[in-house]
């Protein structure tokens, strides 16, 4: 059976999708790989309705193109599934435990299960500018590519 991974930010509006589309093309099919948010600001909107336009013209040139992906919520079924929880940053991680308790033992910072030990967030890049946007996409590619590296999976 495919392990099943989730990966979790704010709004599910960039880091989250960007990790999981990087995933399944460095993992390819080897497994299950989705995402959510913990915020439901924009449930079900797609990204490219919501992002400011010249964030959508960066976003439909990079490798990885995230606009036309559909926003989703976090819930326990999603938590339930997932065999792995990778979320991006520390404040999303403790609401996640808060209401979650039970799944604690699945759920860790993407740049924590990669190995890292400081600076762990991975920060929104809601409202930054475009250079910020490739810096966290940068970041989320690194700890990606270092747990493939490191076969952590």
């Amino acid at each position: 059976m495919k392990k099943k991974i989730l990966f979790v930010c704010n709004t599910n509006v960039f880091r989250s999708p960007v990790a999981e589309k990087l995933f399944k093309r460095n993992f390819g099919k080897k497994f299950i790989v989705h995402s959510a948010g913990v915020s439901k600001k924009y449930l079900g909107k797609k990204i490219r309705d919501i992002v400011p336009e010249n964030v959508l013209k960066r976003m439909k040139k990079s490798p990885i193109n995230v606009c036309g992906h559909k926003v989703g919520t976090i819930n326990k079924s999603k938590m339930l599934y997932a065999d792995l929880i990778l979320v991006m940053d520390n404040k999303n991680k403790n609401r996640l435990v808060g209401k979650f308790p039970q799944f604690s033992n699945k759920i860790f910072l993407l740049k924590e299960f990669a190995g890292y030990k400081r600076n762990l967030d991975i920060l929104d890049a809601a409202g930054a500018s475009l250079s910020f946007h490739d810096k966290v996409y940068k970041q989320i590619k690194k700890a990606i590519e270092r747990i493939e590296k490191r076969r952590l999976l």
